[in-house]
């Protein structure tokens, strides 16, 4: 059994990688593979690592099972990556919590367990960041040391292979250098030749791809090789490569030694560890900074390129030869075509056999998982170096050189015929590397773009392409995937971004051989060569979904969003991020964290702050979710909603947390927000009520009427006006006790809504205690508009008027009571006292002006305006169409009477009663064998038609109601009711004249036609000031909410008419009779007589009776 036992730190508070966790998520994707074969447990960072170690180990050594049985480990890796720190006595220890940052597990005491058990061949592999010290250029290799002396010098057997760097801010969204090398050396392994620790540290040494990114690593080799594929030859062929290696590495430190070469130390001795640090950070001097330990014999310090350094010319060529140091075979040469071939230099440290070159049948080309041998043209070796001369240098070992190149390659889609297969179980399926490279504008070329290869001796990489490509379209994907990995050998190292789209292919065919994990490796060799490519980041996402692996699915995420760069770009992926952990993973936490990070992007985004607040209420997070709210309610742009958030924000504060202050600050916001939301209001009002604090809940009352102005709607601030003042009348009856402020405020709810009669009746007794009975009967006045049959109001009102000294009105409530047969004795003896014989005797006549008093409050002033400007010219227009028509009417001038000479009491009538009303007469024509009373006719003068029904049998005070009633049909806009006396004629005179100020009003089909064609007469004839009036008066009309109703205006024109003969009558049971009587108006009799009962009480008809010299007086 294979064990890999991996120490790396959790993430930060925040979700970031600490140092060294995504080292951690690298190594467990690569170990677990089938060529290496280890079984990865993942120690705990927050607990002791030593006791979890000796825990775990004691399973396996309580079994009793001999050293190589299944059952225990016949190999144990540890794997650390991590920030350490030194003791004063520069003891080691690793700090893999970063709750806890000051807290570290001793190497010591880790590898001290190890010793305590027997674990077979143990391999340390360490990667330690320090913090930078600018005043300390040696920190790395202190921490090297350190490491050596906690393991290799207490511990010898086992074997430890160590890095130390400063913390890499900068690079801290992917894994370290070393560890990168280190699983790129497994990558480019070779089953069949196999792979040591050993080996990899001198290989990743000859490649010098660390020198300066990693300044100090050391490897010390203990009990053994130590092997990394689980398959290959045997661990005595390991062992004896690795003492090869060793031996000529001790050879090459006797002839540097010998030659004056400065190494640091001497050279391993017999039967002792051998050891070699290498260091960046003396520029080729040995380490060894003041206080930091000495190397011992079983480790010298080596400059990392000793080798190279210009000293060694000054070897001797005659060398002592040590017994161990001999060429190794070199059938077991291992060509690294991926890297630079491993240097043969101390091979060669003294005179040896002539290494021969390798059997081309042997040359395995060290790829991605498994080794493809690669048929092609026969390359020989140079001839080995002659015998070395005065002046040493290693001869090199086999080298091979390329013809002129043959073809450029350049990245190219895949055939037409590839397609994708639909991934298995519901797996996603891979997307095609042309589209990937599409996806990530692979237009561009990013950063670690090369210049096309030349040709290879194993043949032109895009033949190997397109040749893998046919493979795929005919299903055949391991053949796919051995010419991916020939394209892939034929590429330079400098090539990355063609060896990067080749990774992305060889990963393709994995994820559709359903081997994720391995697709999972070939997109990270990709991400090494260009760490910014698009597709391969991509992919991993996709990749680690499908295999539900969390911790790796959160490492790709951040890898990729290290590389864009865009707000906007980041911010969509942070919040798909997010709502993949909230739904797939379950993850409320890491989706929070992604959701703060969207929002420092864009604060102001209400999605976020939304699903932010749902987080932290979760939580329980109170501060953050209460700030949150608010952040939300500061956003809101549509004012309704602002004041809603604000208000639910101070009901939570109210409710939940019992935070008064803060909870009614937050609702004067929402009521400032939005005054026409009153429910913060009433909270309020509840609030200072149950605290008694009258004086508060009036300024906030009071605060909210001076808002009511800002509100846009009309009907919405006469609402809230209403509700307001209505709560600070209420409010100074019932706890201030200030009736005349209650009275006030009351009012003022009545000029919102007049129509409130609970309201009215409020301030009717509100003013009786103020004792403001002027007040108290106006009130009255208002509520029988309302309730015009209610004798009550009518009995109160006549009290009223007695107290007030106003006979006259008090005479018209006792004729109000007398009419509807509930009156009282008292009211009963004043109407008879001053009821009139007959018709009133005015003395004096009605001014103009005085008609406002006659027209009901409630008309539509804005449409009588607009009618009123058009009412000569439409009447002359209906009568051009009579005339041209034919239909005018011929009026016989025999039956026209003279008002000065006639005896007729119609026609003396007419004369009087127009001459008290201040208007003009019609001409009267007499027609008695006409049923009818009085009747306009339409022809070019006013006339009137006398039917028999006035002729006979009418008293004075029934004719002057019916004369009376008529002439107001002559009064200004009434006219047009004589000419156009149905709603829908009146109605297309009424747009005709809207069109002439506004053409492109809409008119109703069954309009158009009438109304275009009197517009057209109007055009003519309403100019200059007419034109003028028009114009303002559609502009008001349109101010006022362009609502016309015109059956309301011809209703209250009828009311005028009843208004006007009951004024000339004097009689209030004459007018309800002749009402009765005539029912073909557009008012119900009982509308008109209710009207006329509130017009007997009211200011307006006592101020008409006083004009007219009829009033009753004190």
């Amino acid at each position: 059994m294979r064990l890999a036992l991996v120490a790396t730190p959790a993430l930060l508070s925040d979700q970031r990688a600490a140092p060294g966790a995504l080292d951690g998520d690298l190594i467990r994707a690569r170990l677990p593979l089938e060529d290496t074969g280890f079984r990865t447990i993942d120690l705990d960072p927050s607990r002791d690592l030593a006791e979890q170690l000796d825990q775990l180990l004691a399973e396996h050594t309580a079994r009793g099972a001999p050293p190589g049985d299944d059952s225990t480990p016949a190999a144990i890796l540890f794997y650390a990556s991590t920030v350490v720190a030194l003791s004063t006595e520069g003891e080691l220890f690793l700090c893999v919590d970063p709750a806890n940052p000051g807290v570290g597990d001793a190497l010591a005491d880790i590898a001290a367990v190890f010793g305590a058990h027997a674990c077979g061949r143990v391999l340390f592999l360490i990667e330690c960041h320090h913090p930078a010290s600018p005043e300390d250029p040696f920190a790395s290799a202190t921490v090297v040391a350190a490491a050596k002396q906690a393991v290799s010098g207490q511990h010898p057997d086992i074997s430890l292979l160590v890095a130390a760097h400063p913390i890499d801010t900068a690079h801290a969204d992917m894994p370290s250098a070393f560890t990168r090398a280190f699983v790129e050396e497994l990558d480019n392994g070779d089953l069949d030749l196999g792979l040591t620790a050993g080996a990899v540290y001198a290989r990743i040494q000859e490649s010098e791809r660390l020198t300066g990114v990693v300044p100090c690593s050391a490897w010390a080799r203990g009990q053994g090789a130590f092997p990394l594929f689980a398959s290959g030859p045997g661990l005595e062929a390991l062992d004896e490569d690795e003492a090869v290696r060793d031996a000529a590495r001790s050879s090459l430190v006797e002839i540097a030694i010998a030659t004056g070469m400065d190494l640091g130390s001497q050279p391993a001795l017999p039967g002792e560890p051998t050891e070699v640090i290498t260091s960046a950070e003396h520029d080729g001097e040995p380490a060894s900074p003041e206080g930091a330990p000495e190397a011992n014999a079983a480790g010298a310090d080596t400059p990392h390129d000793a080798d190279l350094s210009p000293h060694a010319s000054e070897a001797s060529p005659s060398a002592p030869e040590t017994a161990s140091s001999r060429a190794p075979d070199p059938s077991r040469i291992s060509v690294l075509l991926d890297d630079e071939p491993v240097s043969s230099k101390a091979l060669v440290a003294s005179p040896t056999p002539p290494p021969r070159a390798p059997d081309p049948s042997r040359i395995s080309v060290l790829l991605d998982d498994e080794p493809v041998s690669v048929t092609g043209p026969s390359v020989s070796p140079t001839p080995s170096a002659p015998p070395p001369k005065p002046s040493y240098s290693a001869p090199p070992g086999p080298s091979y050189s390329a013809p002129p190149p043959r073809a450029s390659w350049s990245a190219r889609p895949p055939a037409a015929s590839r397609s994708v297969p639909p991934p298995a179980q519901g797996g996603s399926k891979p997307p095609s590397w042309a589209q990937a490279l599409q996806a990530s504008g692979g237009s561009v070329p990013p950063p670690g773009w090369s210049a096309p290869p030349v040709a290879s001796p194993y043949g032109p990489a895009e033949q190997y392409l397109s040749e893998g490509e046919r493979l795929i379209a005919e299903g055949d994907l391991d053949g796919a995937l051995t010419e991916f990995k020939k394209a892939l050998a034929v590429l330079g190292l400098g090539q990355k971004r063609e060896r990067a789209e080749v990774h992305v292919r060889i990963a393709e065919v994995r994820w559709r051989q359903e081997r994720r994990r391995e697709a999972i490796a070939a997109f990270e060799k990709a991400l090494q060569i260009i760490p910014e490519y698009r597709p391969a980041l991509e992919a991993l996402i996709v990749l680690n979904v499908d295999e539900r692996d969390l911790r790796g699915l959160h490492a790709a995420e951040e890898r990729f969003l290290a590389h864009v760069t865009g707000e906007d770009e980041r911010f969509q992926h942070m919040i798909q991020f997010a709502e993949r952990w909230q739904s797939l993973a379950e993850d409320a936490e890491r989706a929070r964290v992604y959701y703060e990070r969207a929002r420092a992007i864009r604060p102001d985004d209400l999605h976020v702050l939304r699903t932010l607040r749902r987080f932290y209420e979760t939580a329980g997070a109170v501060d953050d979710a209460i700030a949150t709210r608010r952040r939300i309610a500061e956003v809101t742009e549509e004012p309704s909603e602002k004041a809603r958030e604000y208000f639910d924000l101070g009901k939570y504060l109210l409710d939940d947390l019992r935070e008064e202050e803060r909870g009614i600050r937050m609702l004067e916001v929402a009521l400032e927000s939005d005054p026409s939301l009153l429910e913060p209001l009433a909270l309020i009002a509840k609030i200072f009520a149950d605290r008694q604090e009258w004086g508060q809940l009036e300024l906030a009352y009071r605060q909210m009427l001076g808002r009511v102005v800002r509100i846009p709607s009309a009907s919405v601030r006469r609402e809230v006006r209403w509700e307001l003042s209505r709560r600070l009348g209420l409010l100074f009856r019932d706890h201030l006790e200030d009736p005349v402020s209650a009275l006030s405020a009351f009012e003022s709810a009545l000029e919102a809504r007049p129509d409130d009669m609970p309201t009215l009746l409020t301030a009717v007794d509100i003013a009786r205690s103020a004792g403001r009975l002027d007040r108290a009967a106006a009130h009255l006045a208002s509520a029988v508009v309302l309730e015009p049959a209610d004798a009550s109001l009518y009995h109160q009102l006549f009290e009223l008027y007695q107290k007030l000294r106003r006979p006259d009105q008090a005479w018209a409530a006792a004729s109000v009571t007398t009419d509807l047969g509930e009156t009282e004795a008292r009211e009963r003896f004043v109407f008879e006292e001053h009821r009139p014989d007959g018709i009133p005797r005015f003395s004096r006549t009605l001014r103009a002006t005085s008609w406002e008093h006659l027209f009901p409050a409630d008309r539509e002033r804005a449409v009588d305006a607009v009618l009123s400007a058009i009412t000569d010219a439409a009447i002359e227009a209906r009568l051009a169409q009579r005339t041209q028509s034919g239909t005018l009417p011929q009026l016989d001038p025999r039956t026209r009477q003279d008002p000065q000479q006639s005896t007729v009491s119609v026609v003396r009538s007419f004369a009087w009663a127009s001459h008290l009303l201040g208007i003009s007469a019609p001409a009267v024509y007499l027609r008695e064998d006409a049923q009818l009373n009085l009747a306009a006719v339409i022809a070019d003068h006013p006339a009137v038609i006398a039917g028999a029904g006035v002729l006979r049998g009418r008293s004075m005070p029934d004719l002057a109601f019916l004369i009376g009633s008529h002439l107001t049909y002559h009064v200004g806009a009434h006219r047009l009711l004589l000419s156009y006396p149905t709603i829908d004629e009146l109605a297309g005179c009424f747009l005709a004249a809207v069109s002439l100020v506004r053409p492109t009003v809409p008119i109703p089909p069954a309009l158009e036609e009438a109304a275009r064609t009197l517009a057209t007469e109007l055009d003519t004839r309403v100019q200059g000031a007419e034109r003028d009036r028009l114009q303002a008066a559609v502009l008001a009309f349109e101010e006022a909410g362009a609502r016309a109703d015109l059956a309301h205006w011809a209703g209250a024109v009828e009311r005028c008419a009843a208004r006007t003969g009951y004024l000339l009558s004097g009689d209030l049971a004459v007018a309800v009779r002749l009402i009765r009587a005539e029912s073909t108006g557009l008012l119900a009799p009982e509308e008109t007589i209710g009207d006329l009962y509130a017009f007997t009480v009211s200011d307006a008809f006592h101020a008409l009776r006083t004009e007219l010299g009829i009033a009753i007086q004190p």
